[in-house]
Formats: structure tokens, C-alpha cells, sequence
């Protein structure tokens, strides 16, 4: 179901078109591999949302897994950001990579409801909001940590922060 897929050192974030499967590796002192799959779908989304790689980079990739070559992909597209339009009624999603990651904006066009926008997770042993509002959710191989959400408007060009939590 993998439309797109980020690999990193931490692990590979494969993206579908209603949310995101998360393989995350961490690694003790001993060097044993501990992982853990997060999951995560957008409650309620569009079915008919097109997701689409955008700013184009100029790589291709391989991916050669089997003795079958008739399985293998050759030659895949890279991108440096992912775009899901219409995830909800006039909400776009974007994923670009940034330094510490992946960064994720919701675009809510006028008259839309940022309430539409739900995530629910599962393979996770709890989620808890930290002190600093990130989403901190945790896994067998460690927690992994989202960023308060930033919010805004921009309004006669100007951006006017707007609060917003996890919730």
C-alpha cells in the first residue's frame, strides 16, 4: 500500500493514501536492534485525496529485494516533498524533510475546519502531551517525538499565530 517511502538511519516512514506506517530502529549500548512499527491513518479522510511527490530531486533509486527481477523497482522518483490534496474538505497536507526530520503542514483553506483533522495510531504503548505541548508517543523501541504544533494565518500578509494543541 506504500505510495512513497523515506529512508533514514532512524528507520523507514512508508506513506499510503491515508496516513503513514512508521519502522523506527534504535540500538542499545550492546548494539541490539530494538523496533517498532507505529501506524498512524487520518480518521475520516478523503477517498478520493491524490497524493503526489512534488519538487522533484534529481536522484533515482533501486530497490532490488528477491531473486525475481520482475519484482524489482527500477529506476523510482525522488522527491523532497510529499503533497496530499484534499486530505479533508479544503485541507492539503504537506511532508518536506527539515533538519531534525520530517516536517508536516496542514494548508486549511478558507471556510474548511481544522477540527476535520484527525489522526488515530496504533502499535504504540501510550501517547502522552508533553510540557512543551509535542506529542510524545512511545514504543518498544523508544519514544518518538512530534513538535507543538505551530499555527497560523496570514492575514493582509502578515502571519498572527493561532493557538493549537494536541488533543
Amino acid at each position: 500500500d506504500a505510495l512513497f517511502e523515506v529512508i533514514s538511519d532512524g528507520g523507514i516512514i512508508s506513506f499510503t493514501r491515508n496516513g503513514s506506517v512508521i519502522r523506527v530502529v534504535t540500538y542499545d549500548d550492546n548494539d541490539e536492534a530494538f523496533t517498532s512499527m507505529i501506524g498512524f491513518t487520518y480518521k475520516g479522510s478523503s477517498a478520493t485525496t491524490i497524493v503526489e511527490g512534488i519538487n522533484p530531486i534529481p536522484c533515482m533509486v533501486n530497490f532490488m529485494k528477491g531473486n525475481n527481477p520482475s519484482d524489482w523497482i527500477i529506476g523510482a522518483s525522488t522527491y523532497g516533498t510529499l503533497r496530499y490534496s484534499d486530505l479533508y474538505p479544503g485541507i492539503d497536507l504537506i511532508y518536506a524533510g527539515a533538519e531534525d526530520g520530517i516536517k508536516s503542514t496542514f494548508i486549511v483553506k478558507p471556510g474548511a475546519n481544522p477540527a476535520d483533522i484527525s489522526m488515530q495510531f496504533s502499535g504504540h504503548e501510550n501517547i502522552d502531551v508533553g510540557k512543551e505541548g509535542t506529542l510524545i508517543i512511545n514504543t518498544e523501541a523508544g519514544p518518538l517525538t512530534q513538535s507543538a504544533p505551530y499555527c497560523y494565518q496570514e492575514i493582509d500578509g502578515k502571519r498572527v499565530e493561532v493557538s493549537g494543541t494536541y488533543f
